[in-house]
């Protein structure tokens, strides 16, 4: 490149060269953020209980899904000392796997939902919020599978009808918030010969990231006005 002086006999082309160098940053940054703001966010979750036998697991897949995360669902028991539910967390990382018992009582239940009615006080619209970002949620598929059985056919009858009934509502609740693309595979065994309890559930989710960003700035503004 040839260089060139101004009348001061200053270099002005490594100026320029810094100048290109800027704008070449500037532009790669800005088109980053573009990508990131259209990137889908998909969310897998798999649910296995078996009687007392329970595994589950969350993925979070992203950058067509080339980027992944997943972190397991924590078991629950109930304690039999005390009214609450212990669950085993365990967390992966750096290839060690660490398991961990915490115990959640009724009492702490009340705490948790007081502080979350304070939390919508605080927000107004964060109802209208929520549903503007579960409008952009689309279901891609849900597979829910259980098998019941009592002591009994008649209540393994009624059993599996009001299990039945409890899934309709969710199923239903999904939809209505929700953008579903495929119809849900649903299923309810019956078994007349012991006891037994076993689901299968499984469900994808996804959303564009640019969504999440804009409902988090949503809920600032609206904490912001109603602070004020």
């Amino acid at each position: 490149m040839e260089i060139g002086y101004d009348k001061y006999g200053r270099n002005w082309t490594g100026g320029v060269e810094r100048m290109e160098i800027v704008f070449l940053i500037v532009l790669i940054t800005l088109l980053l953020l573009i990508m990131l703001l259209f990137m889908k966010l998909t969310i897998e979750i798999d649910i296995h209980q078996e009687n007392k036998d329970f595994d589950g697991k969350i993925v979070f897949k992203t950058f067509f899904r080339l980027l992944r995360y997943s972190m397991k669902i924590p078991a629950l028991d109930l304690d039999e000392e005390s009214p609450s539910v212990v669950y085993r967390e365990t967390n992966e990382g750096l290839g060690v796997e660490e398991t961990e018992e915490k115990k959640f009582s009724v009492f702490d239940f009340i705490r948790d939902i007081e502080l979350f009615q304070d939390f919508l006080k605080q927000i107004i619209g964060f109802y209208l919020i929520l549903e503007y970002f579960l409008s952009k949620v689309e279901i891609s598929s849900i597979e829910w599978q259980t098998h019941l059985g009592l002591d009994d056919a008649a209540k393994t009858g009624s059993g599996c009808g009001l299990v039945w009934g409890m899934k309709g509502s969710f199923v239903g609740l999904l939809a209505h918030y929700m953008r579903m693309t495929k119809r849900p595979e649903i299923e309810v065994i019956p078994h007349f010969q012991g006891m037994t309890l076993a689901t299968n559930f499984r469900c994808m989710v996804s959303f564009r990231i640019g969504y999440a960003i804009h409902t988090g700035l949503k809920i600032l503004r609206h904490k912001k006005s109603s602070s004020a």
